[in-house]
């Protein structure tokens, strides 16, 4: 298993990461220089580096056929996960937008990037030989907006704005009729002035 699982694994994509992870690091290293207040950035931010390069390895090793399978309770558990935010999030700067476990701080909004590139992804795979019409297009605008509700109620327009661009993204990549992708064009341009 653990052959197969190298053998599949996407070495360009994770060193990609490590790169980014190293820039980070040197960034914050070069912005804090001379900062003796600050100088515990770094270290923190390796270690969170680590930690979430184990996380991806670990992750890689589930066979992706079984996130589909649990992808809507996923779905559920982001959705409850977002309105408790709602209710109990901390403020900060006008707005709830966190999480506060003691240890460190959890947006879940950022879990949500990845929790709708998950659930679309498999809606979009189940009905690949449905057409592609008004009502496949409102079925993964409503289950988008179904956590993007509760990202605007924090409030947090940038990322409902991303979350959207995946949405359309993901869509667009599923095989979005030219038909709608210029009826999606006009209103993005007439948007503004309406």
């Amino acid at each position: 298993m653990k052959r197969e699982f190298w053998r599949h694994f996407d070495f360009w994509l994770f060193g990609g990461v490590v790169f980014l992870c190293v820039f980070g690091v040197l960034m914050i290293r070069s912005a804090i220089a001379g900062n003796v207040v600050l100088s515990g950035l770094v270290n923190r931010q390796i270690i969170y580096d680590l930690i979430g390069l184990a996380i991806i390895l670990g992750l890689a090793m589930i066979d992706y056929h079984y996130w589909a399978s649990i992808s809507h309770i996923i779905y559920i558990g982001m959705f409850l996960l977002l309105g408790g935010v709602f209710v109990i999030g901390a403020v900060a700067f006008g707005s709830a937008r966190w999480i506060e476990t003691g240890l460190v701080n959890i947006q879940p909004s950022e879990i949500a990037k990845i929790v709708i590139i998950l659930v679309l992804a498999n809606y979009f795979h189940q009905n690949q030989d449905k057409p592609h019409d008004w009502r496949w297009i409102a079925n993964s605008l409503i289950i988008t907006a179904g956590l993007v509700i509760w990202i605007l109620l924090q409030p947090n327009l940038s990322m409902s704005i991303v979350m959207f661009v995946l949405w359309f993204a993901l869509i667009w990549l599923s095989g979005l009729p030219m038909k709608a992708l210029w009826w999606f064009a006009g209103a993005g341009v007439v948007g503004p002035f309406a």
